[in-house]
């Protein structure tokens, strides 16, 4: 991850009650107080953007020495405010600030050397830079110290990861906020803490942070840590999240209509957010937008636009499009039958745990589709997606062990496998299943089946576990 650190005008008041003044200090005490005016009106045409009128004040002061004169120059001549864009006038202006000790100009270099902007990239003297603005407690360098530390993955920075967000996030940062809400949320580097991170997502979420809205959705949507799950508050801050333009919260906002949670089912809606989500790249939303042409929701059936829209998101390594797209081929959907890609799509899905995948590997495996006929690997593959709760692989499995078929014969195997997908609730496979289980009864004793029983039951509870 590797944010750029956008130098944004710092408004810097001038107070004078902290000041004392000895006998003679009445000339600086004026030259101070018309420093401070210039400074204002500079200030204020910047703000209204007449940039003109801004530099050649700034100019005049920072020749004077005034550190502040010296930092909003440079911000000038960094983003071509009223003057050519010079990145090394930037910098030596900059660097003129900073060594009067203002903190916001320390900020500046810190990051300038960690985006390698008028220097090479030169984490060390960013991290320097970032420190000596953090000591003098300026926020961004606060948040900048704090990201560093993390991006490290060193445990004991870990701690200083948080030490700085913290900081940061007392002084009203958003992102520090969400990043320590995240650390609470995930328990790194620090223990876990629902309640905790949720106070902190809540916080950056009110100050309009995005990814701090989606959490507050996400957390709202499944209740974690104990929180009442409340889908109106979820679609809420969905929605808000959406309206900026977070690819990941318009395609949560786009199930919330499908669904109709906490909002009136509504299909042509829920394609709209999906759609703007998969614009922006998001293969979850590609994938779904290629499932909703597929079925025709929302809009006409489209079998060609739902190839198109799922080759995206496979593409991009999305597991069920990948199985979507292969699918298709296989059955020569939308596009000419193709097994050896329709293979290539399932294995890059299978290869992701996708189970039903694992299942038409082992199929295409077994049969010779797209691929030479391996009958030996085709049972690997089906006692992966056997082992995953898939009744056809379970089936299959059964078979090739009872018939030593690519596995070396073994009874109680092909036992467990077909008294598990016995179970299943496609009548077929539960008969055929049910069927070659019984024939196998007659060959086992009743300690082998009893043990078969127990293995079968194993493999049940783990799978059943992971499917919650």
């Amino acid at each position: 991850m590797r944010d750029f650190i956008k130098l944004a005008v710092t408004a810097i008041t001038i107070s004078f009650c902290s000041l004392t003044y000895a006998d003679n200090s009445g000339a600086q005490y004026f030259h101070d107080r018309a420093t401070a005016s210039k400074l204002l009106d500079a200030n204020n045409f910047m703000v209204s953007k007449n940039y003109d009128k801004a530099v050649p004040i700034y100019k005049s002061l920072a020749a004077a020495g005034d550190k502040v004169a010296e930092y909003q120059l440079a911000y000038c001549y960094l983003n071509g405010f009223g003057i050519d864009k010079d990145d090394q006038l930037a910098m030596a202006w900059f660097m003129k600030s900073s060594q009067q000790g203002l903190p916001e100009a320390q900020n500046a270099l810190g990051a300038m050397y960690y985006n390698g902007v008028a220097v090479p990239q030169i984490f060390s003297e960013a991290l320097s830079f970032y420190k000596q603005a953090a000591l003098g407690e300026n926020a961004a360098a606060e948040y900048m110290m704090g990201f560093m530390a993390y991006a490290s993955n060193v445990s004991h920075h870990l701690d200083d990861a948080v030490v700085w967000y913290s900081k940061a996030a007392a002084q009203g940062v958003p992102q520090a906020q969400y990043n320590l809400g995240l650390m609470y949320y995930n328990g790194v580097g620090v223990a876990k803490d629902i309640l905790k991170a949720n106070s902190y997502f809540a916080t950056a979420a009110a100050n309009g942070l995005a990814k701090a809205q989606f959490m507050m959705g996400l957390i709202a949507t499944l209740g974690v840590g104990g929180t009442p799950v409340d889908q109106q508050k979820a679609f809420n801050w969905f929605n808000s999240a959406a309206q900026q333009g977070l690819p990941v919260a318009q395609y949560n906002l786009g199930v919330m209509y499908y669904n109709g949670w906490g909002t009136t089912a509504n299909q042509k809606l829920a394609l709209n957010w999906i759609s703007k989500a998969g614009d922006q790249g998001l293969p979850r939303a590609q994938y779904m937008e290629g499932y909703f042409a597929y079925n025709g929701i929302g809009q006409s059936k489209s079998i060609e636009q739902a190839l198109d829209l799922y080759s995206k998101a496979a593409d991009q390594g999305q597991a069920d499009a990948q199985f979507a797209a292969a699918s298709l081929y296989h059955n020569g959907e939308g596009v000419a039958k193709d097994d050896m890609k329709a293979f290539n799509w399932y294995l890059a899905a299978a290869k992701q745990n996708s189970a039903k995948a694992e299942y038409m590997v082992g199929l295409f495996y077994q049969q010779g589709l797209g691929v030479p006929a391996d009958k030996t690997t085709a049972a690997s593959w089906y006692e992966k997606a056997a082992q995953a709760g898939i009744d056809n692989a379970q089936l299959s499995l059964a078979t090739m062990y009872a018939n030593g078929d690519g596995v070396k014969q073994d009874n109680q195997k092909a036992y467990v496998w077909s008294s598990l997908a016995s179970t299943s609730s496609n009548q077929q496979v539960r008969d055929n299943a049910s069927k070659l289980r019984d024939l196998l009864a007659k060959y086992l004793p009743q300690d082998q089946i009893d043990a078969a029983k127990q293995m079968a039951q194993n493999y049940y509870n783990a799978y059943a576990s992971t499917a919650k």
